[in-house]
């Protein structure tokens, strides 16, 4: 007796002080017992929920929808005795007195289980409440974001339509004017120059819609350990977040703002791993064959971009052999001279490595070849439109190097990337090696952030990696914190909204407060800022995962002493707007 007497002991504090929000409940749904977790919630003591009837401490009204749908289940467990669930209610819950006191509105549901005696009565019934206010928040700001992207790509098809009619209007009149060559190709720079500006800002608000999707979608990740199916749903909804940051890079690769990685590479080493992959994705139709110079001069370039490239321009070959055929890509040096450079003024002199990648297909005539890097051209002899040329043409220029066609109806293409020889000495592209998972601290950061939205996204993520955290609005208020907190990181986006902006920030406070670790962010890629700027400041760019900003700031806050100036990784630089 006295063993079964402990046991139950036991039980009941484990009970009491189980993470989740419990109710036991008598069949006439009088509270026998409730889990610690649930009298905070209910901002009160078990003493004054135990021997209450439970629709007596509901924050809601009991004729109130969410209190009928949840008496409703309970009639049911009562009648039927089985499990039921309540789809999520609004109620008005208490807010602790240090939040101010009074109500706050919270959605929460609950599952009813009955437990039964040896006679199959009723013995009671196990009331669960889940708080799953962030996760209905969460929805209606994804249906928002939907409903606002779809709002731009709205407008950006409106556009895209204007500017083709436009652009053949354009051609009506000069046609008239027998304007020359020179003057036909300065107008589809400038028209490419427009699209380029549209899709650079249409990628820096995505980056921003981006920014909170992935945060919010990394806090729930972070807190559905245990629930499979939620843990499903956020994996995939983060995957088609990650594959929106590819399109928006890709985006601003066309628009020649994306920040290249770039490196020395062997380009037939590239080329013969790259080819082996072209091999299996294009069809057992397409016969993929190398013509690889020897003692190939070393380039300097991002090899993933490149590879991007090379595959792009594969995918144009394949469809233009519907019926088969034979795809080669080659490789050579070359010289370009005076004569070259006469025909093309745009090109630099000098040596360069050439990769020709020719097809056997339909080939197209010289008026549709000349305006195949035009953004969105779209014809017949072509098969694909789009950005993919005009994504291709924009590396290359950031690149230093160009791109040429060579077409003949019935013969097929080829496409000839020309980059630059390698004149110094760089370091040969290397795997990234895989990063362990970072924990937190218990350090002070401050959280720079005009957005409110991100600004608590960041403070959570904070929060749960074990930091203290203040928060500023704007840079002036950071400044007061600093004088009256001790402060051991500086977290701010350098464009902020004040008199002075988050890198003047910055430098007054790394003069004011030597050992402050200062850490700078950003999602405006057309801020110009070059690492002289940056006075050896660490800087993650926006959009950043989760992990990304543990491990920096855990690099950081573990350097002893003050924080020395640290010179910058390429994934760290931020990312700049070419000039010209």
């Amino acid at each position: 007796m006295q063993e079964q007497t402990s046991l139950f002991a036991d039980f009941r504090a484990f009970f009491e002080r189980a993470p989740g929000l419990f109710v036991v409940l008598a069949p006439d749904l009088t509270i026998l017992a409730v889990s610690d977790a649930y009298a905070r919630a209910m901002m009160t003591t078990r003493a004054g929920l135990v021997g209450r009837g439970l629709f007596d401490v509901l924050p809601n009204d009991p004729a109130a929808e969410a209190a009928s749908a949840l008496r409703q289940s309970l009639q049911r467990v009562c009648e039927q005795k089985r499990p039921d669930a309540v789809a999520a209610q609004k109620y008005a819950a208490p807010r602790p007195i240090t939040a101010g006191g009074g109500f706050e509105e919270r959605y929460w549901r609950a599952l009813n289980t009955p437990v039964l005696d040896a006679e199959g009565e009723l013995r009671w019934i196990i009331h669960h409440v889940e708080d799953v206010t962030e996760l209905v928040s969460l929805r209606a700001n994804l249906a928002a974001r939907d409903a606002q992207l779809q709002d731009q790509l709205s407008t950006t098809v409106q556009l895209r339509a204007a500017q083709h009619a436009l652009a053949r209007r354009i051609d009506e009149l000069t046609s008239r004017h027998g304007e020359n060559e020179q003057r036909a190709a300065q107008r589809a720079a400038e028209k490419t120059a427009a699209l380029s500006a549209l899709a650079g800002g249409l990628a820096q608000d995505f980056n921003s819609l981006l920014n909170v999707v992935i945060g919010n979608l990394d806090l729930l990740r972070q807190g559905a350990t245990g629930d499979a199916g939620t843990t499903e749903l956020l994996d995939e909804a983060m995957a088609a977040a990650l594959r929106g940051v590819d399109l928006a890079q890709q985006l601003l690769a066309f628009a020649r703002r994306r920040e290249l990685q770039p490196a020395r590479l062997d380009i037939n080493e590239l080329v013969s791993g790259l080819a082996k992959r072209l091999g299996r994705e294009l069809g057992g139709t397409i016969e993929v064959s190398l013509d690889l110079a020897p003692e190939l001069w070393p380039v300097i370039a991002d090899p993933a971009q490149l590879e991007s490239s090379i595959a792009s321009l594969a995918a144009d070959a394949r469809a233009a052999m519907s019926a088969g055929g034979r795809l080669v890509i080659g490789t050579r040096n070359r010289h370009l001279d005076a004569d070259y450079i006469g025909e093309n003024p745009e090109v630099k002199a000098g040596d360069y490595v050439i990769i020709e990648v020719s097809d056997t297909g339909s080939g197209m005539s010289q008026a549709v070849a000349s305006r195949v890097f035009e953004p969105f051209f779209t014809a017949k002899e072509r098969r694909r439109g789009g950005l993919g040329l005009s994504m291709v043409q924009g590396f290359l220029a950031q690149s230093g190097g160009h791109v040429e066609i060579a077409s003949d109806v019935g013969i097929g293409t080829t496409v000839r990337v020309y980059l630059p020889r390698l004149a110094t000495t760089a370091k040969k592209a290397e795997a990234v090696p895989a990063v362990s998972a970072t924990k937190g601290g218990n350090e002070t950061v401050l959280v720079v952030e005009d957005d409110a939205v991100m600004r608590r996204i960041v403070r959570r993520q904070l929060y749960e990696l074990g930091y203290r955290v203040l928060e500023a609005e704007h840079a002036m208020t950071a400044l007061r914190v600093l004088e009256t907190e001790k402060v051991d990181l500086l977290f701010t986006d350098i464009v902020t909204p004040g008199s002075i902006d988050g890198m003047a920030l910055a430098r007054t406070a790394a003069a004011r407060w030597p050992a402050l670790r200062i850490l700078l962010t950003s999602g405006f890629l057309q801020t110009r800022i070059d690492e002289r700027q940056l006075n050896g400041f660490r800087f993650l760019a926006k959009p950043y995962r989760r992990e990304d900003l543990a491990r920096t700031l855990r690099e950081m806050l573990s350097v002893t002493g003050a924080t020395p100036p640290m010179p910058l990784s390429a994934a760290e630089r931020p990312q700049v707007s070419p000039s010209g």
